[in-house]
């Protein structure tokens, strides 16, 4: 198969991709900048709303499905190809920013937005998604969109789940109006996935390039340690204490250290994260591979646009790691300032996002074929 991929003539705005960025940050917007759009929250609800019109307004056809996950739909000139997917999310941490999942959905949107613009018709159907609750935030675990719909995750365990208020993904996904009757096992019939983030690390930034082509994920290992103690008063003698958060302090201390030392001139080996510390009184209860063929597309779509590129890893999992694991999946990077995401601060410039636009649109393009006008469009 052809792996090289031609500069597309799509009426792409860089501009109008900025401004919807912006639009969509007021909704959550935090006073340092940043958003909180959490899943399941009144907030998420709301940025889902104006994804819809946003998204009705371009031509799509929305579908929804059980565990929230939302499917634009737009018709290709073969129904009996499998569709070509593009996405990634749209909630935030509680302290997250603009970019780290927005991009992706709205850079996604603008490719439909400017096919519709031009009255062009692809081949293959196109699909467009914002995948349910990424970040895990509110809900453990994260990507639970993704991961059910790609089989990674049982569908009824993430509906069960509860955040720490006691509420239930199900229930809540059902409050704010979002739960459909669409199966998200369907997902796994896709062609191709492509998603488009921020690096969240700085290799691109310090290296003065503009699109990083990702070539694998590095792989991980979750581990859920419980530490045992023993209650004592606060007055007691030091001597014979059984201090439960001291020996958890001493682990993490350690852990940090072992990834520390594995840096080397060869750069890292692998890293660490506690992500998730919860104290218990002792009577309370305790808790597949990227497709060559897409990666290339994307190299050679930022060879095509003389953007600076590299190919890299990415450390940290994204929506396209999981679908990876059932269906040809390629991500895309642009740089981030000073590598800072999860944080008010985040920050990319409007040019990051216009070569990760172009990049993206080449690629998904390249992989669902362009039929030319759509009928009665000359």
């Amino acid at each position: 198969m052809d792996r090289t991929v031609d500069r597309i003539n799509l009426p792409l705005s860089q501009d109008r991709l900025w401004a919807s960025l912006m639009d969509l940050a007021r909704i959550g917007a935090l006073p340092n900048g940043g958003n909180d759009r959490q899943a399941l929250t009144d907030r998420d609800a709301e940025g889902r709303a104006l994804f819809r019109r946003w998204g009705e307004a371009a031509g799509l056809t929305l579908t929804v499905d059980r565990v929230g996950n939302m499917i634009f739909h737009r018709p290709g000139r073969d129904p009996g190809r499998r569709p070509v997917a593009v996405g990634s999310h749209l909630d935030t941490q509680p302290t997250g920013g603009k970019f780290d999942g927005p991009l992706g959905v709205l850079a996604g949107l603008e490719i439909m937005r400017a096919l519709h613009e031009a009255g062009i018709e692809t081949e293959a159907p196109l699909l467009l998604i914002n995948w349910c609750n990424e970040e895990g935030a509110r809900f453990a675990p994260p990507m639970s969109g993704s991961g059910v719909a790609m089989g990674i995750v049982p569908e009824a365990g993430i509906l069960a789940t509860r955040d720490l208020a006691g509420h239930a993904f199900g229930d809540e996904l059902r409050r704010i109006g979002w739960q459909g009757a669409a199966d998200p096992a369907a997902l796994r019939e896709i062609g191709a996935y492509f998603e488009l983030h921020i690096e969240q690390g700085k290799r691109l930034e310090d290296a003065g390039l503009t699109v990083g082509v990702v070539d694998r994920a590095l792989a991980q290992i979750w581990y859920e340690i419980t530490v045992l103690g023993e209650e004592a008063h606060a007055g007691s003698p030091m001597a014979g204490r059984r201090d439960a958060m001291m020996a958890a302090a001493a682990l993490i201390a350690s852990l940090e250290g072992i990834a520390g030392a594995a840096v080397g001139a060869g750069g890292e080996r692998g890293r660490a994260t506690v992500g998730v510390l919860q104290v218990f009184e002792a009577f309370d209860r305790l808790r597949r591979e990227i497709a060559i063929i897409l990666v290339d597309r994307v190299q050679a779509s930022a060879e095509a646009r003389g953007h600076a590129w590299t190919r890299m890893p990415t450390a940290i999992y994204h929506d396209a790691v999981y679908c990876a694991r059932a269906v040809p999946a390629a991500l895309v990077f642009c740089p981030c300032h000073g590598g800072i995401s999860h944080n008010e601060a985040e920050s990319i410039t409007p040019a990051w996002a216009g070569a990760g636009l172009e990049v993206l649109a080449d690629a998904v393009l390249a992989t669902a074929g362009l039929a030319g006008p759509r009928a009665g469009q000359a």
